[in-house]
């Protein structure tokens, strides 16, 4: 008995012994991670502060004005020329012209007589011309005249923003928005925030943006350009009692016109000159939800839960004179009610935002192919349409 009650009496010892293991971590331990998580988060903060530094070299304010009201809005320089040699600046340009990108609605204005300024800060303003916009986007390019080397525009601290390819930033990583919300007094203002959500259309972020930052820069923390602020999503309205509608005020939802839509409509207003209008496909469409997945599961594709249905065909619509045929050679006109769109030019469509993002980057004459699926005597048949954008 008293050596199984030693035996007891050990094991009991161990147990306590790692149990204090368990509990009682080293300080050391405990300290060295504080430092190490406390030093983490500086570098982070360094880098976003280096990097605000960097982009405000080409984040710019835009005032419109008419002689009797004016407005402000934001814009961001993407490209450098020399006036000499109409090529790309260097460091021996003295004279240059700066391009830049900003929104539609920031430029735009009912009056004939506008005038736009480029601010720079330390109340410096520069003549701006208009080289073209596309409404359809909300994307607007001015120009202004420089001399390289004066002590608001320095070729050797510019970075080209268009230089790196930019892939789809991830929901969670950091956001970076530049702009003057609010007056031009609040030039170069930074926030930082989210990405949200990230679509073909739109980046939907946390950073703050406020009236004024339109048209302004949002960055990653290496300082390239995701997109362009466009706007923010204030209140929503949801069915309340009595059947009033209750105006929810919401915060935290901003939107950005994403880097790859920026380039194309650049290089669009770029080449047209002028404003730059684009065609429209003639449908009314909405969403494929799960009930119509489930009721054709057997026949429909995977992409028909994501897929766009054709609610209305416009008549004499690019729609309405489009050519299809299916795999049996057998011919149809126009697309009607009812039509599934699974694809755009091979690209899957999963909601009609992709549709309308593949609308808001074509051009009239361009060719537009569309793969369908439509109900024939209670069968889906896949079709491809094809036609030309007027």
């Amino acid at each position: 008995m008293k050596k199984i009650a030693v035996l007891l009496v050990g094991i009991f010892l161990s147990l306590s012994l790692v149990s204090c293991d368990l509990n009682f971590s080293d300080p050391n331990v405990i300290i060295n991670t504080i430092e190490d998580e406390s030093t983490e988060k500086i570098q982070v903060q360094n880098q976003i502060s280096e990097t605000i530094k960097k982009v405000s070299r080409y984040c710019v304010g835009i005032y419109t004005t008419n002689g009797t009201t004016a407005s402000i809005g934001s814009g961001v320089v993407y490209r450098i020329i020399d006036l000499e040699t109409n090529d790309t600046a260097t460091e021996s340009t003295k004279e240059a012209l700066c391009y830049v990108v900003t929104n539609e609605h920031v430029i735009a204005s009912e009056s004939t007589n506008v005038k736009y300024k480029v601010y720079m800060g330390n109340d410096t303003y520069y003549h701006a011309d208009i080289v073209g916009s596309d409404a359809t986007n909300d994307i607007a390019v001015l120009t202004f005249q420089v001399k390289l080397g004066d002590d608001t525009i320095k070729y050797n601290e510019f970075a080209d923003i268009f230089s790196d390819e930019m892939s789809m930033p991830a929901p969670g990583s950091y956001a970076i928005a530049i702009g003057c919300p609010l007056s031009l007094d609040n030039y170069n203002y930074p926030t930082v925030g989210l990405v949200g959500k990230v679509t073909l259309k739109t980046i939907t972020h946390s950073a703050l943006i406020n009236p004024g930052n339109s048209g302004g820069g949002l960055f990653d923390t290496s300082g390239r350009l995701m997109g362009l602020n466009v706007r923010k999503s204030t209140v929503i309205v949801e069915p309340g009692e009595n059947g009033e509608d209750d105006i929810v005020p919401i915060e935290g939802i901003c939107e950005a016109i994403p880097i790859w839509t920026l380039k194309t409509v650049i290089n669009d207003i770029e080449n047209l000159n002028k404003v730059v209008v684009r065609p429209s496909l003639g449908v009314e469409v909405y969403n494929a939800n799960a009930s119509l997945y489930d009721e054709h599961r057997d026949v429909l594709p995977n992409t028909m839960s994501q897929g766009v249905v054709v609610n209305n065909v416009t008549i004499n619509g690019n729609a309405s004179k489009m050519n299809g045929e299916d795999n049996e050679g057998i011919k149809y006109l126009s697309l009607e009610k009812g039509d599934v769109i699974a694809k755009v030019n091979d690209e899957n469509i999963k909601r009609s935002e992709d549709l309308g993002y593949y609308l808001s980057i074509a051009k009239p004459g361009d060719t537009m192919k569309l793969t369908i699926y439509r109900n024939i005597n209670n069968s889906w048949k896949e079709i491809n349409f094809s036609g030309k954008l007027s």
